[in-house]
């Protein structure tokens, strides 16, 4: 790689685009122990292996959702907790140029959406991301399905950013991005208006996103928000909580842990009370672990909790897979570190990104 082209790779990275942002500058707490990760189920698919997101189904008990990002095919992976792929649902209608995040969810009415992120942007050059919703079959059964509806999107100032995190919120249905920052991570609101929607959403809106607020998370590549309202924001080492995204309140970072070591650790599940990690590379096992008990004592301060209750449908998202117990998987070569996560990190955010960009030398 070139050096204008690595700098360019670098810029790209940067946090996000100049916009007026309304949070205070990002504040980490320290980093507690890794949690102690098990193989929960190694996927089968041979083909499947650059895996970039993971989404629990509330509607299949045991089952992992997983997608594949730029330059494969637009399809979605229902992966069973023996690791055999009980559905393959391909995407029609939908440009998938870089798909990068997912989130499955309730809604209010008690439907199961899927929400698929097509964020990625490595040289920052996209003018519009989209996020394609569907409906979750009732039936696992591989079959060709079109969104019910396309969320156009921009960045203010026709700003641009390479980001790989989709959160929905399961009490409210709205839905947040979360930019790939190289010093920080940025949080971006769809507005209101364009979904949820204030009435019937038509099947193609378009919008400018919100401006939220910034974490102390450098390279930020999975997410989602908890029954609570709480939010864990992954990067390639380190795991952080939110307190809930809601009232115009700053972001809140709650705790932070190390991560136990992936050959590319990127996607992020979780439950209640389970937490799934997945990592790019065929035959790379799934790892889970309990919920750190740092993020469980943090949940249960009143200053932590957020204001709306959850629906009873956003409670049914608590179906956690369970797998065969495996191997312990410790904090390896980087989980034994105490990882800063905070903006402050040079040398090993340096150096995670060369390495990351020389790896995925890939097409925005």
């Amino acid at each position: 790689m070139s050096p204008a082209a690595l700098f360019a790779a670098l810029l790209a990275l940067a946090p996000g685009p100049l916009v007026a942002d309304p949070s205070p500058p990002p504040v980490d707490p320290p980093a507690q122990q890794a949690p102690v990760a098990v193989v929960d189920r190694t996927p089968s698919q041979p083909d499947l292996d650059e895996d970039s997101a993971l989404a629990v189904s509330p509607t299949h008990p045991g089952v992992l959702w997983t997608l594949e990002d730029s330059d494969n095919p637009a399809v979605l992976y229902a992966v069973g907790r023996d690791g055999a792929t009980q559905a393959r649902l391909t995407v029609a209608d939908v440009p998938a140029r870089d798909w990068e995040a997912l989130a499955v969810w309730r809604d209010a009415s008690g439907r199961a959406l899927i929400a698929i992120g097509d964020l990625g942007d490595n040289a920052a050059r996209r003018p519009q991301i989209e996020i394609d919703v569907l409906a979750e079959p009732a039936a696992l059964r591989s079959a060709t399905v079109r969104p019910q509806h396309r969320i156009v999107l921009r960045y203010p100032d026709r700003g641009a950013a390479d980001a790989e995190t989709l959160l929905v919120d399961p009490r409210t249905s709205r839905i947040y991005v979360v930019t790939k920052g190289f010093l920080a991570a940025r949080i971006w609101a769809v507005p209101a208006s364009a979904w949820p929607g204030t009435g019937q959403v038509g099947p193609r809106v378009e919008a400018t996103l919100e401006p939220v607020g910034g974490i102390g998370l450098q390279l930020a590549t999975d997410g989602v928000v908890l029954p609570s309202g709480h939010v864990l924001v992954r990067s390639y080492a380190a795991l952080a909580l939110l307190a809930p995204l809601e009232g115009g309140a700053p972001v809140h970072t709650l705790a932070t842990v190390p991560l136990p070591a992936q050959p590319q650790g990127e996607g992020l599940a979780a439950t209640a009370s389970t937490i799934y990690l997945s990592s790019e590379g065929a035959g790379t096992p799934i790892l889970r672990a309990a919920m750190p008990p740092s993020f469980a004592a943090a949940m249960r301060t009143p200053a932590a909790s957020g204001s709306p209750s959850p629906t009873p449908a956003a409670a049914a998202t608590e179906h956690a897979p369970t797998g065969d117990e495996g191997s312990s998987v410790a904090g390896g070569s980087l989980g034994q570190w105490s990882v800063p996560v905070g903006a402050g990190v040079g040398l090993l955010a340096l150096l995670g990104c060369v390495l990351v960009v020389v790896r995925r030398r890939r097409p925005g």
